[in-house]
């Protein structure tokens, strides 16, 4: 019995070692930072984005989606074959890690198999109050996609690309059919506080 149960350890501990460790190659469009790239920002953290996080956020870009399918959204003619947008991970890690940078601005977020280019939308939310951004993520969920939509107002059917208008059509643009967003809080240098909301849409729009 002594014997067997010599041979059992020893195959586990062979089972068990490890070997050399894989080389990690660095990825900026995913990377998570852990600071502010100006440092004159203080970095604060990232909102973790749940379930219930995303179906609000898909629930929100959706409805405005069929709202302009149904030809609810006049002058505007109905629009066929859009379908409502999915979660996409990669999309949402993306735009996570560039949110952690607490760089208000666009990047160049790349679909991860082909390598081609995503959509971005932005979002920054301001409070004098840190908890005020913290506890009501859920709460400006509506508020924050409902003000890339209202660009509506500012755009007429057929018109090429604009920056004006680009958030708006980005939600809409029928061949996007997935949307992953990321949410990070820091400090300004003057003191208020800041959420940033990154949404990435996969294939993207505006093309």
């Amino acid at each position: 019995v002594g014997l067997l149960a010599s041979i059992v350890l020893l195959s586990s501990m062979v089972l068990v070692r490890p070997g050399p460790r894989p080389v990690v190659k660095s990825d900026p469009l995913r990377d998570v930072r852990k600071s502010c790239k100006n440092p004159s920002k203080e970095f604060i953290g990232l909102k973790n984005i749940d379930e219930k996080d995303k179906q609000l956020l898909l629930k929100e870009h959706n409805q405005y989606r069929e709202k302009v399918a149904a030809g609810q959204e006049p002058p505007q003619p109905k629009a066929e074959n859009m379908i409502l947008l999915t979660w996409d991970s990669d999309a949402a890690l993306q735009a996570k890690a560039w949110a952690s940078g607490c760089d208000y601005g666009h990047n160049e977020p790349e679909i991860k198999k082909t390598n081609k280019p995503m959509g971005q939308n932005i979002y920054m939310k301001m409070s004098s109050n840190k908890e005020t951004l913290e506890k009501t993520f859920q709460r400006y969920i509506p508020e924050m996609v409902k003000g890339w939509y209202d660009e509506v107002k500012l755009y007429t059917f057929g018109d090429s690309f604009s920056y004006a208008t680009g958030h708006y059509t980005q939600i809409v643009w029928k061949s996007t059919t997935k949307v992953g967003c990321g949410y990070s809080y820091f400090k300004d240098d003057d003191g208020w506080y800041s959420g940033y909301l990154v949404c990435n849409y996969s294939p993207a729009g505006n093309g």
